[in-house]
């Protein structure tokens, strides 16, 4: 069949989506029959999800991005976008994102690239800093993460949760914890150093801005976040310096570097590497003094299994997966914090 052109993309309310519903259903369930999603899961599951996300109370908020053809023909979408953000929240949880299995991979592309800017584009302006999603195919992992920056950020129930900041590094500068971190050199290697004081837990660094997938394997400035996910930040963590026993992590649920216990104005911002690198591009000695120091320092591959059970907590979820492989003694002991 000769598919009409050219394509818009249009913002949508809920009555659009039902009065469309056998065609979206039916698009749904044959976008996600081959979903990699989870154990159990059903290509029907999305089609339920968003039917019933469709008659839920939202207020007028609710919209839904749709790409159409010039005879009206619904070819993707992208669910589920409160555009009427709720006070105090940030991080807008959006529905499916899917294009017609059947179009030609070229058009799959345009479309899926002119329905993404749209929604971050609406979502940006409802004053969200960030969007999270599951993503069930290894086609929407591959074009998400490259296009766009998506990266990993799995919970124990949702293993393919993906997120993306929306906020630029020019936005970055009006943060709240802008004045809490500084550029120095020391000895001649550049370091960050806390600039005030900060408390426990407390959110120091964005590193979703700017994020982008790395084109390259690992390097001296990449974030590993999975299995040959390896992604660049505007913000870090270049230039966050290993340290064996650190008092700043990575907080992989939204991708956020955060203190680990608390940070006098003064002392230098640091994490420990092996919480995220499974093999090092640039392995180095270690002279950061701790009781704890590895001497050598070349990623989470090469630690035993007293190290691992230390920073466990600490680990990215990619890495705690390769505790069941490697680490079965320590399996045991913390599979409430495995991903499943």
């Amino acid at each position: 069949m000769t598919l009409a052109l050219p394509h818009e993309i249009r913002l949508v309310d809920n009555e659009f989506v039902r009065s469309h519903w056998d065609e979206i259903s039916e698009l749904l369930t044959s976008a996600f029959k081959d979903s990699n999603l989870s154990a159990g899961f059903s290509p029907e599951r999305p089609a339920q999800h968003t039917w019933a996300e469709m008659h839920k109370p939202d207020g007028g908020g609710l919209k839904h991005a749709v790409a159409v053809d010039s005879s009206g023909r619904v070819l993707g979408a992208m669910f589920c976008l409160r555009t009427n953000r709720p006070e105090n929240e940030t991080t807008c949880d959006v529905g499916w994102f899917f294009t017609d299995p059947t179009l030609p991979a070229p058009k799959k592309i345009r479309i899926s690239g002119a329905m993404g800017e749209r929604v971050n584009e609406e979502l940006a302006r409802a004053g969200y800093d960030a969007i999270v999603t599951e993503i069930g195919t290894d086609e929407g992992v591959r074009y998400l993460s490259q296009r766009f920056g998506y990266a990993p950020a799995p919970l124990p129930d949702k293993k393919n949760r993906w997120i993306l900041g929306l906020r630029t590094t020019a936005e970055y500068g009006v943060s709240s914890n802008s004045e809490k971190k500084a550029w120095k050199s020391a000895s001649g290697q550049l370091a960050r150093y806390a600039t005030a004081d900060i408390a426990e837990d407390e959110v120091i660094i964005d590193l979703k801005v700017g994020l982008q997938r790395a084109k390259c394997g690992p390097a001296g400035d990449t974030l590993q976040l999975g299995e040959g996910l390896y992604y660049r930040s505007s913000e870090g963590p270049p230039c966050i310096n290993h340290h064996c026993s650190p008092n700043g992590y990575i907080c992989f649920e939204d991708l956020t570097y955060r203190a680990l216990r608390d940070v006098s104005a003064g002392d230098e911002l640091t994490f420990n590497y092996c919480t995220s690198e499974y093999e090092m591009a640039q392995p180095f000695d270690c002279l950061c003094g701790s009781p704890n120091c590895l001497g050598r320092v070349a990623g989470f591959k090469y630690l035993d299994e007293i190290e691992v059970e230390r920073i466990f907590s600490l680990l990215s979820p990619f890495l705690k997966s390769k505790v069941l492989l490697s680490c079965p003694a320590l399996r045991r002991g913390c599979s409430a914090d495995l991903p499943s």
